[in-house]
């Protein structure tokens, strides 16, 4: 008896030995998930690995309105009718907006709406009605400058990407100052630094104001 005892000892030492070399690595990887759960206490969600990001809901919802504002650029672009062009460009001021709001900075995004939504949008459907342009008449163009067109956009297309994915790879989440889309810093920029701008986006409302006068006038 003591000799099997001995050999079934024997044999039960490299199982084990090979059971801690298997979960090793696995401890490693749930102190390493602790460490990053405590070393950032308020923010919860999936960690994003090599990213160096965490999945939250705010970075989802981020992700969901960035991804709504470049589709619907892309068919302010591509759609031949000029008025569902306009309504595309709408929801492209919408999600805007809507970003804004998502980084707490709800001054911003009303401004968003008012001006840009409320005004500049009234001002191109104005134009557009009062041009009478149709979708027929659009976009007609022939193969070759359609070629050129399309590899002028992909070329774009991957400076850009090419640009965005470094600073993704090294994402850190920024500092912002308490005071960043503030009423009064607003208010105070746009009174000293951007006066001129200002006065334009007045004359903007203004004729956006006019515009939708005369298209309710119209359909009076």
């Amino acid at each position: 008896m003591d000799l099997r005892g001995r050999c079934r000892r024997r044999a039960a030492v490299p199982l084990r030995r090979h059971l801690e070399d298997i979960l090793r690595p696995i401890e490693r990887l749930r102190e390493a998930l602790d460490s990053d759960g405590r070393s950032s206490p308020g923010r919860s969600g999936i960690s994003g690995g090599a990213f160096g990001m965490t999945l939250t809901a705010h970075t989802l919802t981020f992700g969901v309105l960035a991804a709504i504002a470049v589709f619907s650029a892309l068919g302010v672009v591509l759609q031949r009718d000029p008025v569902r062009s306009a309504i595309m460009l709408v929801v492209n001021f919408f999600s805007l907006a809507f970003l804004y709001f998502s980084l707490q900075h709800e001054f911003l995004g009303i401004v968003q709406i008012i001006v840009y939504t409320g005004a500049i949008m009234v001002l191109f459907l104005f134009v557009v009605m009062l041009l009478r342009v149709g979708g027929g008449s659009m976009l007609e163009s022939r193969d070759l400058k359609r070629a050129l067109g399309g590899g002028f956009a992909f070329a774009l297309l991957a400076l850009l990407a090419s640009q965005a994915v470094l600073p993704f790879l090294t994402y850190k989440d920024p500092v912002m100052p308490a005071s960043l889309g503030a009423p009064q810093a607003v208010g105070t920029a746009l009174m000293t630094d951007y006066v001129a701008p200002f006065e334009v986006a007045s004359v903007l409302l203004l004729v956006g104001l006019v515009g939708s006068i005369l298209l309710a006038k119209r359909r009076a």
